[in-house]
């Protein structure tokens, strides 16, 4: 269950007041909120029920301006539970690394439509993706999978040069450009046809993904994030990860080279996954789309315990529950490149078995094209290997 905030000491209230239900705040609306007085959780449909005089964000330092609402899991991923935070890091967070981190994201999600899953509940994207002919279209997630559309309109040209024709993307753009071109006697008679959008089966898709600073940097914050929402942010404000987020220091976000399995048992195929462990060795896994890893270091603490949120792309169904701690994790500082890609091949076998679960009409066949661990960290043979430093910037090219 979700961790309860505030509650209120009388079933009475004065006029004009917030009603109460059971005890607890609720929202105009009549749904519980449940807030916690320095770092309130806001429900999807209300505002946070305390003002920003008694509120405190565990990103930066007072005094702050105005509060507003920051997603769990990223607003386009589909999240809808927020914590409260100052407008000035929610600004800063979504101008910097989540703004440039959404569009590889996006482009994954467009790569996981193209196996026949609907993941049409969040738009995504992925601009001039492949080139039919003279032509350059766009991929999007389509209710059967990807579809395509044309990235811009295109001309043809006669024999003498002569404009003759093209197409545009919409019946409304083609008119335009034919009146335009005919206006300025670049043309007499101009014949444009629509490109519609249309389901893309026979194609195999390459993508060029990376684990880099901006994924670094959200999965932290969405580790942080769940530590606010079940009132850990002292954990947030003690350690580094501010100063990490705010690009003003380093935090050693890592792929999650460790057994996650255990944690995928725990919420539905291909969910967006944070699990966060406290105790004696801290630490939080973060998934996205189920496979794609990222372990993320935090500070040892007296109290133990363990929390998940998950969230079901296909459903939007989103969940934070307390749950059994599955144990220590850690990754290591030096990996060799054959057991970086035994990692790497286990997030391919991840995400096949998990599409395959839920109904992917065109099961992939993925294949790790080309793998880039950057410089090596160690050129010393003496032991007969290379080994890579982490966090880097890991590029992968992966087909399917």
């Amino acid at each position: 269950m979700f961790p309860l905030g505030l509650q209120g000491n009388s079933r009475t209230r004065k006029r004009g007041a917030r009603p109460y239900a059971g005890g607890r705040k609720v929202c105009s609306k009549g749904c519980a909120c449940e807030p916690v007085k320095k770092h309130p959780i806001a429900h999807a449909c209300c505002p946070a029920v305390f003002s920003s005089e008694m509120e405190i964000c565990p990103y930066s330092l007072p005094p702050y301006a105005e509060f507003t609402d920051d997603h769990i899991f990223p607003r386009f991923l589909g999240g809808r539970r927020t914590i409260r935070i100052c407008r000035q890091c929610n600004s800063q967070f979504g101008h910097t690394f989540e703004g440039r981190a959404s569009r590889q994201v996006k482009r994954l999600q467009v790569f996981i439509s193209h196996f026949g899953l609907d993941l049409t509940r969040m738009p995504a994207t992925w601009p001039a993706a492949i080139v039919i002919g003279d032509d350059t279209y766009d991929l999007r997630s389509g209710p059967e999978g990807v579809q395509y559309f044309l990235n811009k309109p295109t001309f043809t040209r006669g024999a003498d040069g002569d404009l003759i024709g093209g197409k545009a993307r919409s019946l409304s753009e083609a008119n335009q450009i034919r009146s335009r071109l005919i206006k300025a006697g670049k043309a007499k008679e101009v014949e444009i046809f629509t490109s519609q959008g249309k389901p893309i089966d026979d194609v195999s898709l390459t993508g060029s993904f990376s684990f880099d600073d901006d994924l670094y940097r959200l999965a932290t914050k969405m580790a942080a994030a769940m530590l606010v929402a079940f009132d850990r942010s002292q954990v947030v404000t003690a350690s580094g990860i501010p100063s990490y987020l705010l690009r003003k220091g380093n935090w050693l976000t890592a792929p999650a080279y460790c057994d996650v399995a255990p944690i995928r048992d725990l919420r539905p195929p291909l969910s967006h996954t944070i699990y966060v462990e406290l105790g004696k060795i801290s630490y939080a896994i973060v998934l996205i789309f189920g496979f794609m890893k990222f372990f993320v270091p935090l500070p040892s603490v007296q109290q133990s315990g363990a929390f998940l949120g998950s969230l079901d792309p296909m459903t939007g169904d989103e969940r934070f529950d307390y749950v059994k701690p599955i144990g220590p994790r850690s990754v290591p500082a030096l990996i060799q490149r054959d057991e970086a890609m035994t990692h790497f091949q286990d997030m391919d076998d991840a995400l096949t078995r998990e599409a395959v679960q839920r109904g992917a009409k065109h099961p992939p066949k993925l294949q790790t094209k080309h793998l880039d661990l950057g410089t090596p960290s160690d050129l010393s043979w003496t032991s007969g290997t290379i080994r890579f430093m982490f966090p880097g910037i890991t590029k992968l090219e992966r087909q399917g």
